[in-house]
């Protein structure tokens, strides 16, 4: 019986990899809500109230711009259209 639960060392080598890239294509949420991993605090040694304001602050104001998604969907689009219209052309 197989095991299921075996990952190849490439897979396994590669996971922080495809963790960013799924981070990336669900967007702005995503990518504030692991805060430090992305976001990284500027001043990590001061660990007040107030520093702790500004770091949220920061996260709130923070910007994604998403092109990993628009570039996904827009091959997906791309690819569908080439598709259809290669159909059409036989």
């Amino acid at each position: 019986m197989p095991n299921i639960a075996f990952k190849r060392p490439e897979l396994t080598a590669r996971l922080p990899e495809y963790d960013i890239i799924r981070d990336c294509v669900a967007g702005s949420i995503a990518v504030k809500a692991a805060t430090i991993k992305y976001l990284p605090r500027p001043n990590n040694q001061d660990k007040s109230r107030a520093n702790l304001a500004r770091y949220n602050n920061y996260i709130g104001r923070a910007v994604f711009y998403n092109v990993t998604r628009l570039l996904k969907y827009r091959t997906l689009c791309n690819r569908l259209w080439t598709t259809q219209r290669a159909k059409g052309l036989s």
